[in-house]
């Protein structure tokens, strides 16, 4: 079918292929990241091939914002960080973006912030920063639970994390300061 025979549609369509397309580039920027950190093949160099995933999720957020798709733009932001030295301020700061905007796209509780607020969890952590990884967890655990409820996988992941020393011990701190 010729361009000008599409007509009406052609702006729907083009959208449409710049979506699939920058959703590609962020997952395959996800997954190039998650070879490397699996051993990779011994043949690429891990710094190069986290070099090209940046690019990767790099034009996925620019083609994201062109079409002003705020939650991709978080979700791909999200996968930057997560390229990031653990517990990086840069890794912060992406996360943190992410989190601005999946909550003007999404309002406060939706299942990207909740993965978000792990995130930050997950972070802290990194970093041994335990009191402030509770708070995020202890969030998204919240998020989660309504989200996908109680007995899910995900929402069951929080509580075990939870259930840790430290956690529970942070938590008594927190109940005894109320």
């Amino acid at each position: 079918m010729k361009i000008q025979k599409l007509g009406y549609y052609a702006p729907i369509i083009f959208y449409r292929f710049k979506f699939q397309l920058a959703q590609t580039l962020r997952i395959l920027s996800g997954a190039l990241k998650d070879w490397v950190s699996c051993g990779g093949d011994g043949k690429v160099n891990a710094r190069i091939t986290r070099i090209e995933a940046l690019q990767l999720v790099d034009e996925a957020i620019e083609i994201f914002i062109k079409l002003n798709a705020k939650g991709n733009i978080a979700k791909a932001i999200k996968t930057k960080a997560n390229l990031e030295e653990k517990g990086s301020e840069a890794q912060e700061k992406l996360h943190r973006q992410a989190l601005n905007l999946c909550k003007e796209a999404y309002g406060d509780c939706s299942v990207l912030s909740g993965r978000l607020h792990w995130n930050m969890y997950v972070l802290y952590e990194d970093r041994e920063e335990y009191h402030e990884a509770y708070k995020w967890l202890v969030k998204s655990r919240d998020i989660y639970q309504k989200v996908y409820g109680q007995h899910h996988p995900q929402t069951k992941q929080v509580y075990d994390k939870l259930q840790r020393d430290i956690y529970m011990d942070i938590s008594k701190e927190v109940e005894a300061a109320k």
